[in-house]
């Protein structure tokens, strides 16, 4: 019981640990995504900013059904499901992860701007097709595809480079590279909420390892003290008989402390020296 706990907080504490830090990435960006630009991006190079402006597409690219898009990812995953597969390959595991961006540019204020491979996403669509025989009949394989529709115009988030006379947004270290089809104001409140919702998250983790704690502690009191009542109760009985034996050496005319010491050992079983009362 004890290492299932100690292994269970462990485990808690990694997810709020992690869930932790992503609330923290989603609250900067929210607050960087708040910053509007001032002065030419010129001046901005070096710096994490947020950008918006008209996508100019010049090499497109397309999702599985034909949609047109500016990025797309596909995860293949196969599992064994014949009669004398493993446990472990009847799990799905990844075969290929892909992705692929659009050639385009973004036209900042009639500035083109190249943005780079993003390392976060809002606003996509996603879609799983099964292989032969569905979900419910036990398919060996799947695809899921997950891809950000070609918009108008769309805000990015990352650090700002000028590489061989263009600017270039990049991933910032802290910050990474976030695209959103939404206006920059819009996009930070989504990661407002995100933040909100994963410290709202660690608050349930902590309330519930609490609790556990005490419920565990609980439960090891309640079984000492089931341990100790059998030893309490002997004791009790000895002391009880010892008061019999006293009384009854008082009534009798006898040495209460011979009395009782000897009455005691009648008890006893396999004591030296016993001698029954009238023998």
């Amino acid at each position: 019981m004890n290492a299932l706990v100690i292994i269970g907080g462990l485990a808690a504490l990694a997810l709020a640990g992690w869930i932790g830090w992503i609330s923290v990435q989603s609250l900067r960006q929210a607050l960087a995504l708040n910053v509007r630009p001032t002065g030419s991006l010129a001046r901005m190079c070096g710096r994490a900013v947020a950008l918006r402006g008209r996508v100019r597409v010049s090499d497109p690219i397309r999702t599985g059904n034909g949609e047109p898009c500016l990025w797309r990812r596909q995860i293949v995953e196969e599992r064994d499901m014949s009669f004398f597969g493993s446990r472990h390959r009847r799990s799905w595991h990844t075969v290929s992860d892909q992705n692929q961006t659009a050639g385009f540019v973004l036209d900042v204020g009639g500035q083109p701007v190249e943005v780079g491979e993003p390392t976060e996403l809002q606003g996509t669509a996603s879609s799983r097709d099964y292989g032969e025989g569905g979900w419910l009949m036990g398919a060996t394989s799947r695809a899921t595809e997950e891809w950000m529709p070609l918009v108008e115009e769309l805000t990015v988030l990352g650090k700002l480079e000028e590489r061989r006379g263009g600017l270039h947004v990049v991933k910032d270290a802290t910050l990474g590279l976030l695209w959103s089809p939404r206006p920059p104001g819009q996009a930070a409140t989504w990661e407002t909420v995100k933040a909100v919702a994963g410290f709202v998250a660690i608050a349930a983790i902590v309330v519930g390892a609490v609790w556990l704690h005490q419920t565990h502690g609980r439960g090891l009191a309640q079984e000492r003290t089931q341990n100790a009542e059998p030893s309490q109760r002997t004791a009790r009985m000895a002391s009880a008989m010892k008061r019999v034996r006293s009384v009854s050496a008082l009534a009798d005319g006898r040495d209460p402390a011979r009395s009782v010491t000897s009455g005691f050992s009648d008890w006893v079983p396999g004591s030296p020296g016993i001698r029954c009362r009238g023998t």
